[in-house]
């Protein structure tokens, strides 16, 4: 039970530290520079495609998956053994999973015209 609260207070100290209004502010310093420049820094893109409007779009994802730890071990107290046994877990074990998928557009010069994200994890410190 202790193990579980200190989980839940280190998750939630290092989620107030990183918000998605830091992260936002770092791609938007990327609007009106050159894809190259960012590739540099950044690495190369996972995707890209053709928009519509004949604008390319690269994608930069990010996923990490956490499972939850049982809530709770039920322990068989009537073991003829003389010793309690693990019978099963129960709660927990759900696995969450954290993404995030930054687009940004550019257009026939190379330029970042537009950008934006998709994703419940699209945060920086």
């Amino acid at each position: 039970m202790m193990k579980n609260i200190i989980l839940l207070f280190l998750t939630l100290f290092l989620t107030a530290c990183a918000t998605q209004a830091k992260y936002e502010a770092k791609v938007e310093q990327w609007q009106g520079r050159n894809i190259n420049d960012l590739i540099a820094k950044w690495d190369y893109p996972d995707s890209s495609f053709k928009a519509p409007d004949g604008n390319t779009v690269y994608v930069y994802s990010s996923q990490m998956q956490y499972v939850e730890p049982p809530d709770e071990d039920f322990i068989d107290p009537m073991n003829p053994y003389g010793a309690p046994v693990f019978v099963y877990q129960v709660g927990g074990n759900d696995t969450i999973t954290y993404w995030c998928k930054t687009f940004f557009v550019v257009n026939d010069k190379n330029i970042i015209i537009h950008w934006y994200l998709r994703g419940n994890n699209c945060v920086s410190e």
